[in-house]
């Protein structure tokens, strides 16, 4: 077996997070009403219909297909971590949490608004934020661990902005869950919004060594 290709790893995150970004694009684009970014989840543009009743059929397909494709990426993902023979703790836990994502799609690509879909696709949406955000975390765990790190590359690398990054977006998300959990509606959806935009950032600044 070979060693673990980081630059494959980097390539294949930063794939889902253009998909995914280009995704939202089209779904948005397609939407039959107005969608207010600051008010709406992005979750409705997954739905059957919008929330003033209007079909939504070609918006639900292209976020159904993108989800799908993001899922299917971070599968493969996952695959690397644990075929290869590097294994250790690190890396399992990485696939584990790409795997996590993975899952998380299969709830978010079924409409919300379907009767028996209240409970899957909320799951599936709190499985691939969580996913992601432990994944970026792991990521850069070496870095808090030793403060510095020898990978590929044998050269010491100092902890940097990026590695207290993952702090914030772990702050965040925290923050999310006890709105959730407190159900303050409110709030949840600009900070669903500032989730996806901070986790999509700690991803494009990882390092190669992070993978």
């Amino acid at each position: 077996m070979k060693p673990i290709n980081r630059k494959l790893l980097r390539v294949l995150i930063w794939l889902v997070m253009i998909v995914f970004i280009i995704t939202i694009g089209l779904a948005w684009w397609f939407y039959p009403d107005q969608y207010k970014f600051w008010q709406y989840f992005i979750s409705e543009f997954g739905a059957r219909e919008t929330l003033l009743g209007h079909p939504n059929t070609a918006s639900m397909y292209i976020f159904g297909l993108g989800i799908m494709l993001c899922g299917l990426i971070t599968f493969i993902m996952a695959l690397i971590y644990f075929i290869r023979n590097e294994k250790s703790i690190l890396h399992i836990l990485k696939g584990l949490s790409l795997l996590t994502i993975s899952v998380g799609t299969l709830g978010i690509m079924n409409p919300y608004d379907l009767v028996q879909n209240h409970f899957i696709h909320p799951l599936g949406a709190t499985l691939f934020v969580i996913g992601l955000d432990i994944y970026t975390f792991f990521c850069q765990f070496l870095r808090f661990k030793n403060r510095k790190i020898t990978l590929d590359t044998g050269e010491p690398k100092p902890i940097t902005f990026d590695k207290y990054f993952v702090f914030l977006i772990l702050a965040v998300s925290i923050a999310f869950l006890v709105l959730a959990i407190l159900n303050i509606k409110s709030w949840l959806p600009p900070m669903q919004k500032v989730i996806l935009i901070l986790s999509v950032f700690g991803i494009a600044i990882l390092d190669l060594d992070d993978f």
